[in-house]
């Protein structure tokens, strides 16, 4: 079930009962047409995971909403059908799926989606614009070991007119595996959402999540053997005694290359990463990032803060510059116009005494600043 609800305006403040609230647009229906419940009928922890936008492609007459769902729980390693598209009326959906994806299990593609720019994706993955990935829990040999972005093309197929197998075409451009995982991943780690941030001189893929940074075992959250005790665990699983929540920051020009064959698509690594709680405010131990969505025509970056308010979410929003002359981020950064690990890509503007009191942030940290807060 989803819902439509009103963007209300943002507040600069670090008292959380001054932040406005938004108000619902459209009352929450199943955009699905019964597809989620079709399919993962039986299912544990079953939800909706990734919801995206598209204008009109090839013959759709109106835009579309993408949406991806699973169940966070398989433990049997189910390959359900993930994805598939919309109307943007909740209550009339004309629901168009539900597909698998070509090579990859739906631990690996069923969950955040996004939209890869118009433009890169005609000149380098022959006009794929919807991209997707996940990262959970566990060791399983069909998940990511790391975040993974795969991009595909949902909208040249309808139900009158199916992909082949019921699978999607795809190029993948992130994808790590049990034999290449990312450098320092552990069975705890997950990335929840992505995004692929540009402005007119600068580019980065983002991907946020929950970073294992302790110990890590199965079992009970207390191990009870010197593993530590999981703070924010309650059922026996995996778990970790440290976790820090994490922005990771991609360069294009690596996945440009996976897109040419010249690079594997485990290869490309994090050029930065950041520790969220050191820069969103509102943070308590248990919290987390849990999705990130990028408004390219307003240069706009939404951060999906889990239980900020506890028990209710928070959105954070970063504004992001361009090519203001006053910006220290312009000038010599990065070979074509990337960011590089001093400048990252999210501008700036100081809300005072929220990195530990201080009045700034220190140039040894990335200097990234809220800059617009809501909640809803």
């Amino acid at each position: 079930m989803i819902s439509e609800f009103s963007i209300p305006e943002p507040v600069i403040s670090d008292n959380v009962n001054d932040l406005n609230s938004a108000t619902t647009l459209q009352e929450f229906g199943d955009i699905t047409n019964g597809y989620f419940d079709m399919v993962l009928s039986g299912e544990q922890l079953t939800v909706i995971k990734g919801l995206t936008f598209l204008e009109a492609q090839n013959d759709q007459i109106h835009d579309k909403l993408y949406w991806s769902f699973w169940s966070e729980y398989n433990v049997a390693n189910e390959n359900h059908p993930s994805i598939g598209y919309s109307d943007l009326d909740i209550q009339n959906p004309n629901a168009q799926g539900v597909w698998n994806y070509e090579n990859y299990h739906v631990k690996s593609v069923g969950g955040y989606l996004f939209d890869i720019p118009r433009n890169w994706a005609d000149q380098h993955i022959s006009g794929k614009y919807i991209a997707t990935g996940i990262t959970r829990v566990g060791d399983s040999s069909v998940n990511s070991f790391g975040p993974s972005l795969i991009a595909s093309a949902p909208y040249l197929y309808s139900n009158s007119n199916p992909p082949d197998d019921n699978k999607l075409p795809n190029t993948a451009l992130i994808h790590y595996t049990v034999d290449h995982k990312l450098p320092g991943y552990k069975c705890t780690d997950t990335w929840r959402g992505a995004s692929w941030i540009t402005t007119k001189t600068k580019e980065a893929v983002v991907f946020v999540g929950q970073k294992a940074t302790g110990n890590t075992w199965y079992g009970l959250p207390d191990a009870g053997d010197g593993h530590g005790e999981d703070p924010c665990g309650a059922y026996k699983g995996y778990h970790a005694d440290a976790f820090e929540p994490q922005m990771l920051f991609y360069n294009p020009d690596d996945l440009e290359l996976v897109a040419k064959d010249l690079m594997a698509p485990w290869v490309p690594v994090p050029y930065l990463t950041i520790d969220l709680s050191t820069i969103v405010p509102f943070f308590s131990e248990c919290s987390r990032i849990e999705g990130v969505s990028y408004d390219r025509e307003k240069n706009l970056l939404y951060l999906i803060h889990y239980q900020g308010n506890f028990p209710t979410p928070l959105v954070h929003l970063i504004q992001m510059m361009d090519d203001d002359p006053k910006n220290p981020m312009n000038g010599d950064i990065h070979k074509n116009n990337k960011v590089d690990l001093q400048d990252a890509i999210l501008a700036m503007q100081l809300i005072s005494n929220i990195n530990n009191g201080e009045e700034g942030i220190s140039l040894e940290k990335v200097i990234v600043i809220i800059k617009c807060l809501c909640r809803f």
